[in-house]
C-alpha cells in the first residue's frame, strides 16, 4: 500500500491499482519509463540480464532514459546457456571445451555475478580438483535439458574460473548473500562462509561485492568489509524490501565497521520502471536518516555526511565499475523532493532572510535573523555570537538569574544544524534553522539543551542499545480579538464542547493551512480535535526518535502561532490560560526501540502489565523521579495551576492502565494486541517546557530505572483523588518541584552540574518574580486589602469584627469564578474538614450572582440574579457583589450560618439555557467533584462536598491575614485589586508566561479565582 500511494502520487492519480494501471496503459511504457527514471534521478543502470522474464527489452534500450547502461553477467546462467547448446561437432561437452567457451565472456560487461548461494551455498572451495569438476559436469549433463546447475563441485569450478576472468579484466564479482526467494537455504547464504575464498591470496586482488546488505547477516558483512580489502557492500533489495526500521537498521549495521568508501547503493529493480523509482526514493530517505543520526551522534560532521552520501550513491560505484558518465551525472535539483525534504514553490535565489532558532532554559523560543548571503558565506561554518547570559534568562526577565552562574561575560557560537534548515511555509523569502550552542565551531557548550538530550540519548544507546521514541500531543487555545466598551480583549474563539464537529468545522480552514505547513516541514500529524476548554484544540504528532520529536515540537509551535496570527487570531500554549477552564498540556507518549523494533511492548501474555521488563524498569525510573522531572516539564508557577486533581493532568505520583487521571498512563492504541501496551504517556508536560531538557530528564530517570532494575507498583485503576492519603501528591508548586530537584543526584549527574545549576536558578527567579508581583498587588496603595470573609464551597462567612472596623464605608467586591472548582474544591474541602464544619448540599450555577452586604455588617443575604454575561459583574451599588448561590445568614451569637434555598425566577433557567447551560437537577447530596453537566466537557460545576448544618467557630477569621494566608497555603491566588484589573503586573500572575511566550498580553488573561477590593 505504501508503494501504491507513492506511485499514485508520482503519476497524479487516485491511490488505487485500477487508477495507476489506467494511467500506465494510456501513457505507454516509453512515457512512464522516462517519468520514473527522471524522478529517480538515475544516471547509470547496471543490468543483470540473467533473470528470466516472458518479455524484456534489450539492455541497450534503457539508454533512452539514462546516460549510461552496463551489463552484469550472471555466471551460472551463462554456464547453463552454454551447456544448453550442442557442441559444434555434435560431441559432448568436456570440461576443457566448456572452460574455453566460458572464458570468452569479458566483452561488453562491467561486472560478474554469482547466485551460488541459491544452488549450493557460499562455502566455495577454490581448490576443487579437475576430477571432481568433470564428475560434476557429467552429472549436470545427465540431468537433461534445460540445464540447471546444482552440483557443488561444478559450481565451485565455475566460480573459481570466474575469479580468474575478473582478475584478468579487472571486473568486480557480485555475490548474492543473505535473504532471497523460497528456494534459497538462508543458512548457507551467510557471507562468513566465504572466508576460505577471501583468504586465498590468488584472488586477493579481485573486488568482491556482497549484495543485498547480506540481510539478516548485515553485521557479518560489515565485519568482512572491514578486514578484507577486496570486499565491498551493496544494500539493494534490503531497500525497499524491508520495513522502514529494517532498512535503516540494516544500513546502520553495514556502516558500523565497513568503510563508507566500500558501501554502495543499488535499487535491485527489475521488470517495471516503477521499481527503479521506488528503490531510489526509499534509499535516499534511508541514507538521509542514517547519516543524520551519525551527525547527531557526532560520528560524522555535516560536511562528512554530505561527502558520504555522494560516495554511497555515486562515487563508489563509478570507481568500482569504471563508469564513464562523460560529465552527465544527474542534477540533484532535478530530483523530485523525497518526503523528508521541503517542497516549496519559492526559488532558492529569492530567499532573503534566515532565522536561527534556539530554545532557552525557560522554554522560550528565540531567534537571530541574518541575510541569506551572510548565512551561506559565514554563519553556516562559523555561527553567530551569543552571550553566555542567554541561557540564564527567565521568561519574565531578559537578564540572567543570579544563581545561574551565567553573566554577560563570555560568548558562545550559535551553530545552525543544517539538517533542520527549512523554508518557512507562511513567509515567502525566509528560511529557519534550529541551532546548537558551541563554545567554538565543533565544540559543544555544556549548557546547550539539544546537546543535553543527545548526551542522555547516547548513554541510553551505549549502555542498553535503546532509542527512546516520543510523540507529543499539543493542546492550545485560539483567541479572537473583541472590542468591549472601547477596550480590546482577547477571548476564546468559541465555547463548543469536547470533540465538537461544528467547533472544528468553523476553524477547519485554519487547520488545513497548519497541516499543510507541517507537512512541508516533514512533521507528521496523526489527528486533531476540539478540546474541552473554550476555544481549545489538540493536535497529536507522530512518534519518532526523541531528538527529532523535540525538533518537530518546536516547528509545530512556530507553525500554530504564525498561522493563527495570519488569520487574526492568537494561539497560546500557556498551561493554565484561564483559571476557570481546563489547562493545556503537551502530553508526550514514549516507547523504547532496539534495532528498529518496539521493545516496550510485552513479548507474551504472561508479561507483567503488558509491557516488557526493560519497559517496566524504564517507566519505574520515570515514576520515581517524577517530582523532580516536573522542574523540567512544568517550568512555571502557572504550570501547577494546571496539575490539579480531577482535571486529567495527573496530580498524584502513580501510574495506571488507560487511567487519564494518572500522570503516567500506559496506552494500547489501535493495532496493538489486547492486554499489551506499546507506549506510556506523561501528562505533566506542558507547552512552556523546553522539550530537549524535558526529554533529557525523562531519559535520565529511565536509565536509573534500568540500572537499578526498578519495578513498578501496582497500577491505580481509580481516580487518585479518591485515594487521598494513600498516594503521594506531586509537587503543587514550582518551589516544591525545585526542592525535589535539589535532592535528585541522578538528574544532576546526567544533565550536568553546570546546566543543572542554571535550570534551578532560572526556575527560582521565575518563582520569585511571581511571588513579588503577587505581594505588590496585595499592597496596592489605592486599596486596603483587609480580609472580610472567606468563600467556602458556596458560603461566604464574613468577619463582623473586621466589617465593623471599616465602618461599612468600604466597597466589598467578591468575584468568584466557579468553573475553577475542580481546582478549588479539593483544597477548600480540606479546610472545611479541618475546622469541622458541615454544609447543606448546594448546587451552584455557572452564572452571575448577587449578594448584598448588610448595614449591620454581620450577615450576607444571598439571592440569585441570572444574567446573559456570566463571567464577572460589578454592580453599581457600592455594597453589592455578584455571586450565585442560596440565601444564607450569619448569626454572631450562635456563630452559625443558616442556609436558605433561593427563590429562583421563572426566567432564570431560560437565561441559563441561552448561555449554553442547563438548570441543575435538585439532589440531596453529591460526592466530591460530581457535576450538574457533562464532566468530560467541563461545562458542569461540582457540588459541595458536605451536608448538614454549617457550624464553624470564626475566631480565625478575625485575623486580617487569614484569607491571604489561607489561599497562599492552598496554592491559590489572592489578588488585592479589582478596578485596576488589567494593570501591568497582571502578567506576573502567570509568572511571566503571557509576556515571555507572546501568548496573551497583560490584560487579556481571565480573572483569577478570587479578587477582593476595599475602597474607602
Amino acid at each position: 500500500m505504501r508503494n501504491l500511494r507513492e506511485i499514485a502520487e508520482l503519476y497524479g492519480t487516485q491511490s488505487s491499482l485500477d487508477a495507476v494501471e489506467q494511467y500506465r496503459r494510456s501513457s505507454g511504457l516509453q512515457a512512464i519509463s522516462s517519468k520514473c527514471f527522471k524522478a529517480a534521478g538515475t544516471s547509470a543502470i547496471l543490468i543483470d540480464d540473467g533473470l528470466k522474464l516472458d518479455k524484456k527489452h534489450d539492455i541497450w534500450w534503457h539508454k533512452n532514459f539514462v546516460p549510461y547502461v552496463g551489463r552484469i553477467l550472471r555466471i551460472e546462467r551463462l554456464a547453463e546457456e552454454i551447456l544448453d547448446v550442442e557442441m559444434p561437432d555434435g560431441s559432448t561437452w568436456t570440461l576443457d571445451a566448456f572452460t574455453e567457451t566460458f572464458l570468452k565472456i569479458a566483452n561488453e560487461i562491467v561486472g560478474l555475478k554469482s547466485i551460488a548461494a541459491y544452488r549450493s551455498g557460499l562455502e566455495i572451495n577454490p581448490y576443487v580438483t579437475r576430477e571432481d569438476a568433470e564428475i560434476g559436469l557429467s552429472e549436470v549433463l545427465q540431468s537433461g535439458k534445460p540445464v540447471r546447475i546444482t552440483n557443488k563441485n561444478f559450481i565451485d569450478h565455475i566460480f573459481t574460473r570466474s575469479l580468474e576472468v575478473a582478475l584478468q579484466f579487472d571486473l568486480p564479482l557480485q555475490i548474492h548473500t543473505g535473504f532471497g526467494d523460497k528456494d534459497l537455504d538462508l543458512r548457507l547464504s551467510n557471507p562468513l562462509y566465504l572466508r576460505t575464498l577471501l583468504e586465498d591470496k590468488r584472488f586477493s586482488g579481485c573486488h568482491i561485492v556482497l549484495l543485498h546488505a547480506s540481510y539478516p547477516f548485515s553485521k557479518e558483512a560489515s565485519y568482512l568489509a572491514s578486514i578484507y580489502t577486496q570486499v565491498y557492500l551493496d544494500f539493494g533489495l534490503a531497500i525497499p524490501k524491508l520495513s522502514v526500521h529494517g532498512m535503516i537498521s540494516s544500513v546502520k549495521e553495514l556502516l558500523e565497521l565497513a568503510p563508507i568508501k566500500k558501501v554502495m547503493f543499488s535499487t535491485d529493480a527489475y521488470a517495471t520502471p516503477e521499481t527503479y523509482y521506488l528503490g531510489a526514493k526509499r534509499a535516499r530517505e534511508v541514507v538521509f536518516s542514517v547519516l543524520r543520526d551519525a551527525c547527531i551522534d557526532r560520528d560524522l560532521s555535516i560536511a562528512e555526511a554530505i561527502e558520504a552520501s555522494k560516495d554511497i550513491f555515486a562515487q563508489n560505484a563509478i570507481q568500482l565499475y569504471k563508469i564513464n558518465l562523460g560529465g552527465k551525472l544527474f542534477d540533484s535539483k532535478a530530483i523530485e523532493s523525497p518526503s523528508y525534504m521541503i517542497r516549496t514553490n519559492v526559488p532558492e535565489h529569492s530567499v532573503s532572510l534566515v532565522r536561527i532558532i534556539w530554545v532557552d532554559t525557560s522554554g522560550q523560543h528565540r531567534c537571530r535573523v541574518v541575510p541569506k548571503k551572510r548565512f551561506d558565506d559565514v554563519v553556516k561554518k562559523n555561527g553567530v555570537g551569543l552571550t553566555f547570559a542567554c541561557m540564564g534568562m527567565s521568561s519574565a526577565v531578559d537578564g540572567p538569574a543570579d544563581e545561574t552562574n551565567l553573566t554577560g561575560t563570555g560568548e558562545i557560537r550559535l551553530m545552525p544544524d543544517l539538517l533542520t534548515r527549512r523554508e518557512i511555509p507562511w513567509k515567502i523569502q525566509e528560511e529557519m534553522v534550529l541551532a546548537d550552542m558551541h563554545l567554538k565551531p565543533g565544540e559543544a557548550w555544556e549548557y546547550c539543551p539539544r546537546e543535553a538530550l543527545r548526551r542522555a540519548s547516547k548513554v541510553l544507546k551505549d549502555e542498553f542499545n535503546l532509542v527512546m521514541n516520543a510523540g507529543f500531543e499539543n493542546e492550545f487555545y485560539l483567541l479572537k480579538k473583541l472590542e468591549r466598551e472601547g477596550k480590546e480583549e482577547w477571548v476564546p474563539i468559541d465555547s463548543k464542547p469536547y470533540c465538537s464537529s461544528s467547533g472544528f468545522d468553523a476553524i477547519s480552514t485554519l487547520f488545513q493551512e497548519i497541516i499543510a505547513a507541517l507537512n512541508s516541514l516533514n512533521v507528521a500529524v496523526e489527528q486533531l480535535h476540539a478540546e474541552a476548554g473554550k476555544g481549545q484544540f489538540e493536535m497529536a504528532l507522530g512518534h519518532t526518535a526523541c531528538t527529532y520529536a523535540a525538533d518537530n515540537l518546536i516547528f509545530t509551535r512556530e507553525v500554530v502561532r504564525a498561522v493563527a496570527n495570519k488569520h487574526g487570531l492568537l494561539a497560546t500554549f500557556v498551561p493554565k490560560y484561564a483559571l476557570d477552564d481546563i489547562g493545556s498540556g503537551s502530553h508526550v507518549h514514549l516507547s523504547l526501540w532496539k534495532n528498529g523494533q518496539n521493545v516496550f511492548l510485552g513479548s507474551d501474555a504472561s508479561t507483567q502489565h503488558g509491557m516488557s521488563k526493560v519497559g517496566e524498569e524504564f517507566m519505574a525510573g520515570v515514576l520515581v523521579h517524577l517530582p523532580s522531572i516536573l522542574a523540567f516539564t512544568a517550568p512555571l508557577p502557572n504550570s501547577y495551576d494546571r496539575i490539579q486533581p480531577n482535571t486529567w493532568s495527573g496530580a498524584y505520583q502513580c501510574w495506571g492502565k488507560e487511567n487519564r487521571e494518572a500522570p503516567l498512563r500506559t496506552a494500547c492504541p489501535p493495532g496493538v494486541p489486547n492486554g499489551f501496551v506499546s507506549n506510556f504517556e506523561i501528562k505533566s508536560f506542558d507547552g512552556c517546557a523546553n522539550p530537549y531538557l524535558g526529554l533529557a530528564a525523562i531519559i535520565a530517570a529511565g536509565i536509573d530505572g534500568l540500572q537499578r532494575h526498578l519495578r513498578l507498583p501496582e497500577p491505580i485503576d481509580a481516580n487518585p483523588a479518591t485515594l487521598e492519603g494513600k498516594l503521594p501528591r506531586l509537587p503543587t508548586s514550582l518551589s516544591e518541584s525545585l526542592e525535589a530537584l535539589q535532592n535528585d543526584n541522578v538528574l544532576r549527574e546526567m544533565i550536568g552540574e553546570k546546566l543543572f545549576v542554571a535550570i534551578k536558578g532560572v526556575r527560582k527567579l521565575q518563582n520569585q518574580f511571581d511571588t513579588e508581583a503577587s505581594n505588590s498587588s496585595h499592597s496596592d496603595s489605592s486599596a486596603k486589602s483587609i480580609c472580610h470573609g472567606i468563600f467556602v464551597d458556596g458560603f461566604t462567612v464574613p468577619s463582623s469584627q473586621e466589617s465593623q472596623s471599616v465602618g461599612l464605608k468600604a466597597e466589598v467586591n467578591w468575584v468568584v469564578r466557579f468553573r475553577v472548582f475542580q481546582h478549588v474544591t479539593h483544597s477548600i474541602t480540606n479546610a472545611i474538614c479541618e475546622v469541622k464544619h458541615e454544609a447543606e448540599d448546594l448546587c451552584l450555577k455557572d452564572a452571575s450572582m448577587d449578594a448584598k452586604f448588610s448595614e449591620a455588617g454581620d450577615s450576607f443575604e444571598w439571592r440569585k440574579k441570572a444574567t446573559e454575561e456570566h463571567d464577572e459583574l460589578m454592580c453599581e451599588n457600592t455594597n453589592r457583589i455578584v455571586i450565585d448561590g442560596p440565601s444564607s445568614s450569619y448569626s454572631e451569637e450562635s456563630q452559625e450560618v443558616k442556609v436558605v434555598e433561593p427563590s429562583y425566577l421563572e426566567e432564570d433557567d431560560e437565561s441559563m439555557e441561552n448561555n449554553g447551560l442547563q438548570p441543575c437537577p435538585e439532589q440531596p447530596s453529591a460526592s466530591v467533584n460530581s457535576h450538574c453537566f457533562d464532566n468530560h466537557s467541563r461545562k458542569g460545576l461540582p457540588r459541595s462536598t458536605t451536608s448538614g448544618p454549617l457550624k464553624q467557630h470564626l475566631s480565625t477569621l478575625g485575623d486580617p491575614n487569614f484569607l491571604e494566608n489561607y489561599f497562599k497555603n492552598s496554592g491559590l491566588h489572592f489578588i488585592g485589586t479589582w478596578r485596576n484589573r488589567y494593570h501591568k503586573q497582571f502578567s506576573s500572575l502567570s509568572n511571566g508566561c503571557m509576556k515571555s511566550h507572546s501568548d496573551v498580553s497583560a490584560g487579556t488573561q481571565k480573572t483569577p479565582i478570587i479578587h477582593i477590593d476595599m475602597v474607602n
